[in-house]
């Protein structure tokens, strides 16, 4: 099935511990889950795996974003940036998301790394420019790393 961007569902905000993972990577807006709106994601569930926004840019931190990449209950923190080569204009088509790793923090429990890169490649690609929220028609997703 692979990956898909979806609003999460009630029981999966539970099952998935939105909320902690929302007080663990917002701290100063502990208990303040999402400020009443609807978390996303892209997941795979076949394979217990989701990327997740932790960090949607901007505000001084330029065209980078950080991200969770939820492995089996493992987190991953990884920060991407769109670089040269993206699309500047909603309207272009095809849409361009060329995306640059810029740093990961992988827990050294994890022994298969270009694994993880993959996976993070493979939700990356589905994500496309943000994920439920605004996909644009005929985006190709590149990932240089």
């Amino acid at each position: 099935m692979g990956f898909v961007n979806e609003y999460v569902p009630e029981a999966d905000i539970e099952k998935y511990d939105f909320r902690g993972i929302w007080d663990k990577y917002f701290p100063l807006y502990k208990g303040e889950f999402y400020f009443g709106n609807k978390p996303h994601w892209t997941i795979d569930r076949e394979n217990n795996v989701f990327l997740t926004t932790i960090d949607p840019g901007g505000s001084g931190r330029g065209n980078r974003k950080r991200f969770l990449l939820w492995l089996d209950g493992t987190h991953i923190v990884v920060e991407v940036a769109l670089v040269e080569g993206s699309s500047g204009d909603l309207d272009e088509n095809p849409f361009y998301v060329v995306w640059e790793l810029a740093r990961k923090e992988i827990p050294k429990s994890i022994e298969a790394e270009e694994e993880v890169i993959q996976t993070l490649k493979d939700a990356l690609g589905a994500f496309g420019y943000m994920g439920v929220w605004n996909q644009r028609p005929n985006t190709v997703v590149e990932c240089k790393f």
